[in-house]
């Protein structure tokens, strides 16, 4: 705990939260660890959330285990993350490259009104 002109916080607060109950400072949870709301958030690290007592992120974001973050699901040709298993794009895309394609790209297209990857014929 680091105090300035009286007022104290946790020595690096993007890691750490205050725990009022025995007035330390304890690690952030990580992807899937156990949490809890506090004033000014939620006892999980970065952008993460706590749903039912778990770290994790919303409907339209992955887990990036690189970052220890969530990122935005990708679209087509949008950026992702291979280190994510796939998750990181919007079904039936994959992550190729560290961007979202169809599984055969040169084989395929994609229907951006259908969210579909067809054959090219």
């Amino acid at each position: 705990m680091v105090c300035v002109s009286g007022i104290c916080d946790c020595e690096i607060p993007a890691m750490q939260y205050h725990e009022p109950y025995d007035k330390s400072c304890k690690a952030r949870g990580k992807y899937k660890e156990s949490c809890y709301t506090i004033e000014d958030g939620s006892t999980c690290y970065s952008n993460m959330i706590c749903v039912n007592g778990v770290c994790g992120c919303n409907a339209t974001q992955y887990h990036n285990p690189n970052v220890h973050s969530c990122n935005t699901t990708g679209r087509y040709l949008d950026p992702c993350s291979t280190a994510a298993r796939n998750t990181s794009c919007y079904p039936p895309l994959i992550c190729s490259s560290s961007v979202c394609h169809c599984e055969l790209p040169a084989m395929m297209h994609y229907d951006a009104g259908a969210n579909t990857c067809n054959d090219g014929t």
